[in-house]
């Protein structure tokens, strides 16, 4: 079969286009996120102060493989910590970049990223709940 809407039975036509569309669909939102994520940490200068990546369970697993891009695109490795681990030691400091992320944008997510907010550091949340308690603690979301 030939990947084009064309040659597909009848019926499918319509499903067919929908999914060679997916990697375009994909495209734009990686870009639209990637603006969202520059512009967040826009003030911000790597040389000034600690990458902290902040999550639990699923969260904590998708900051620690992301370590990885922001010490290729930050060129400095960031500390991953757990959620709860971090809200009871929180080392971060007025230079320092916190990313707290959470799926749903708990509550104890919110608590971590005021903390850090409250000790001056930048803070942007990464969920996929814009209106958690999450996204209304940060002043960057994404």
């Amino acid at each position: 079969m030939t990947a084009d809407a064309d040659n597909v039975p009848d019926g499918t036509a319509l499903m067919w286009q929908e999914i060679l569309n997916q990697p375009d669909l994909v495209d734009a939102e990686l870009d639209r996120l990637r603006d969202e994520a520059r512009q967040a940490i826009a003030g911000w200068l790597p040389s000034r102060g600690t990458v902290y990546l902040v999550g639990t369970g699923d969260s904590y697993i998708a900051a620690r493989s992301s370590a990885y891009l922001f010490a290729h695109h930050l060129a400095q490795w960031p500390m991953t910590w757990p959620t709860r681990e971090f809200m009871h030691y929180c080392p971060t400091r007025k230079q320092d970049l916190v990313v707290v992320l959470s799926t749903s944008g708990s509550a104890t997510a919110a608590a971590c990223a005021s903390r850090a907010a409250d000790k001056g550091s930048l803070v942007v949340g990464l969920t996929a709940t814009e209106t958690s308690p999450l996204a209304r603690a940060c002043e960057h979301v994404v």
